[in-house]
């Protein structure tokens, strides 16, 4: 949406937050989150925007844009813009921790940011594909390097099972005990782990000689 110029601001561009009553469908707030200063003579070329989630009274969005890609915490009591970062695509909250990825092509790794003002906690993971594991951890896999699991407050690699040479991870999280996570091998699924919320594996089912159990194909947890 276009934002109108104001005083010695030029007119720009932003991305609408709509706050709804999920009782009365009730609009409760609207805030506009101004799209970081794109490219003289380029219009807003927004690509996507989404809510990454909530963090106590913040909710943290992220987009893309002509521009970039951009992460942005607003407080939905004042429907304040409380900090914005640019050049970041947000991918998921781990705890109070925003894990974005930075970068584009070969140069992009995975970050992690701080919910509640924005500010970079850690940096240089490898960008990969990347999924939660409980309350604290990411897991991020490459086809070149494999898979690692990193803590989301430090990113300092922790030990995990899931660390390795498989890639290919996809993990469920029930939103309250456990996760689960799946991986396949020559189109049929091949290892299914599940973990408590500090990243500890409680069980596995194993494609491997001696087996008595098949893993499953998992949709849903």
């Amino acid at each position: 949406m276009e934002v109108p110029a104001a005083g010695t601001s030029p007119t720009g561009h932003g991305v609408e937050l709509v706050a709804v009553d999920s009782a009365t469908a009730t609009k409760r707030l609207s805030v506009t989150v101004p799209v970081p200063a794109l490219t003289p003579g380029s219009g807003p070329g927004i690509g996507w925007s989404s809510v990454l989630g909530v963090h106590d009274s913040l909710v943290l969005v992220s987009a893309t844009s002509t521009a970039g890609g951009f992460v942005a915490g607003i407080d939905l009591v004042s429907g304040v813009v409380v900090w914005t970062v640019p050049a970041m695509v947000g991918l998921m909250i781990v705890g109070d921790t925003v894990v974005v990825k930075h970068g584009s092509g070969p140069d992009t790794d995975v970050r992690g940011l701080s919910a509640v003002d924005g500010t970079q906690r850690w940096e240089g993971v490898e960008s990969g594909a990347v999924n939660r594991i409980g309350d604290r951890q990411v897991l991020v896999g490459t086809p070149q390097r494999g898979s690692a699991v990193f803590d989301a407050v430090t990113g300092s690699e922790v030990v995990s099972s899931l660390s390795g040479r498989l890639a290919g991870w996809r993990c469920l999280d029930d939103g309250d005990s456990v996760t689960v996570c799946q991986v396949s091998q020559n189109a049929k699924p091949y290892a299914v782990l599940g973990f408590d919320r500090t990243g500890a594996e409680l069980w596995r089912i194993v494609d491997e000689p001696g087996s008595t159990r098949v893993p499953p194909m998992v949709t849903a947890v």
